[in-house]
């Protein structure tokens, strides 16, 4: 059985993911044209070698126009629209669109306001579009029949967003993760972004991982690069030892 092993030591956000799923499932060139086909203009995606902590990994980078041309926000509606227009496989389109009718839902909740007043901030801007999209891009390329977590690091301190400053882990973050084992981790800051959450719910992975074999293994970059820990998200594809041994 090919399984997908998620190690958020140092937290996930969904750059970090799609960097290290996008390496192992091969499948680089598929994102880097996704931003036409979802009808972002002036926007491209690149993928780069880069360090953290001393450590080789691969970065994602979402470039877009300066903030003062960028659109402030979008509504859910909007966004399921341009992923129904993208000609997408079937899998991705529902995968993609499932994941953002959940995080619709979970910042409805946490704004008492009905799914259609949805206006998305951080998760309506291109990046985070482009992530989810990705995301859902990766794991339907990686044809994974199971999915497993270490305890998923959060941060703790606050965080700026349009809402103002929100303590850490943010509203949405914690929804996704409830149910998950967590911890704040040494630094403060937000290590896992409701994206990176939003995957893990998604994924439904489990905690209880049993004896596999790798099969192989990437690290994703995040943006910090603090000294006193690697900014690391490692993903290993495995396989049940018994297996791998014949």
């Amino acid at each position: 059985m090919r399984s997908l092993i998620i190690e958020p030591a140092a937290g996930i956000s969904g750059d970090m993911f799609v960097a290290a799923a996008a390496s192992l499932a091969e499948c680089e060139g598929e994102i880097i044209a996704l931003p036409p086909r979802l009808g972002l203009d002036r926007v491209a995606c690149r993928f780069a070698d880069a360090t953290r902590g001393g450590m080789a990994c691969r970065r994602f980078f979402v470039e877009e126009p300066p903030a003062a041309e960028r659109h402030p926000h979008r509504p859910l509606a909007e966004i399921m629209r341009r992923i129904a227009d993208a000609g997408l496989d079937d899998a991705v389109a529902v995968r993609a669109g499932r994941m953002f009718s959940l995080l619709g839902k979970v910042e409805a909740a946490v704004h008492a306001i009905p799914i259609e007043q949805v206006h998305f901030h951080e998760v309506g801007a291109v990046d985070s579009i482009i992530d989810i999209v990705a995301a859902a891009v990766c794991i339907e390329r990686l044809r994974i029949e199971a999915i497993f977590s270490g305890p998923v690091c959060t941060g703790f301190g606050t965080v700026a967003t349009a809402h103002g400053l929100l303590p850490v882990p943010a509203p949405a973050t914690e929804k996704l993760l409830q149910g998950m084992p967590t911890f704040f981790g040494p630094l403060a800051g937000e290590w896992t972004t409701p994206t990176g959450a939003l995957i893990l719910r998604d994924l439904a992975v489990g905690f209880a991982v049993p004896a596999l074999a790798t099969a192989g293994s990437v690290y994703g970059g995040g943006s910090a690069d603090p000294p006193e820990r690697p900014n690391l998200l490692r993903l290993r594809l495995a396989e049940p030892f018994a297996a791998a041994a014949e």
